[in-house]
């Protein structure tokens, strides 16, 4: 048997659970635990899964969760984080029809209602996402509806860059500021950073694409995939 200690940069038991079972895996293959320790400390430095850091004087946790499972996962996590005041933004998935949006919704109304959540903020993050990620209007009500079915009222904004400086409006010392969803999550982390640092314009942009890069070849299936997608829901309204 091995021990290994290993810290990883990455907040869940989900993500120790796949830590331990990559470094495991690693290991099977001929890594050393030098390895294993140097490529899990690293894989925590892109947004994704439940990736966190302070700002000054608050928190913030990113995420991509949006199904219920995930969800789940993700307000255990906002539990165990000490925080004065909870700030949610929440990016609304387009191209994955209304019953996705409405479980997104249901549960996460369920979850807002154990917690205090100061400011709960929907966007469609227009500015970021490529036309087969573009929310459809039934997307959009299904997401809201589902929340005020809960009594959850949330603001709502189209652009994600508005979504952040209203969220970054109202966050004080000590507050704990989430971003929820895979729209644009990359860029959103990158907008509050660049706010809070007071970075130039052309640099954060410049940064955003960088993040949300894919190859042409990558990007192309996925908006056919999408757009097809997209195309049978319509037919079946």
């Amino acid at each position: 048997p091995v021990e290994i200690p290993i810290e990883i940069p990455l907040l869940g038991r989900m993500n120790i659970r796949n830590a331990a079972l990559a470094a495991a895996a690693a290991l099977c293959c001929g890594a050393t635990p030098d390895d294993v320790r140097t490529g899990l400390g690293w894989g925590g430095r892109r947004a994704g899964r439940l990736g966190g850091a302070r700002l000054g004087a608050f928190r913030v946790l990113g995420d991509t969760a949006t199904r219920p499972e995930s969800l789940c996962v993700a307000f255990e996590v906002i539990d165990t984080i000490p925080h004065r005041r909870l700030h949610l933004i929440t990016a609304i998935r387009g191209g994955r029809g209304t019953e996705l949006n409405r479980r997104y919704g249901e549960t996460l109304g369920i979850w807002a209602r154990r917690n205090r959540i100061t400011t709960l903020i929907a966007t469609d993050s227009e500015e970021i996402v490529e036309e087969a990620d573009r929310v459809r209007s039934a997307e959009r009500y299904a997401f809201i509806d589902a929340l005020r079915d809960a009594d959850v009222e949330a603001e709502h904004v189209m652009r994600l860059d508005t979504a952040v400086q209203h969220a970054l409006d109202a966050v004080a010392e000590g507050d704990l500021l989430v971003l929820l969803g895979a729209q644009g999550l990359p860029a959103g982390a990158t907008l509050v950073r660049d706010r809070v640092e007071g970075r130039h314009g052309d640099d954060a942009e410049t940064e955003r694409q960088d993040l949300n890069a894919k190859t042409p070849a990558t990007r192309k299936l996925r908006n056919d995939r999408r757009l097809a997608q997209c195309a049978r829901q319509d037919a079946n309204l």
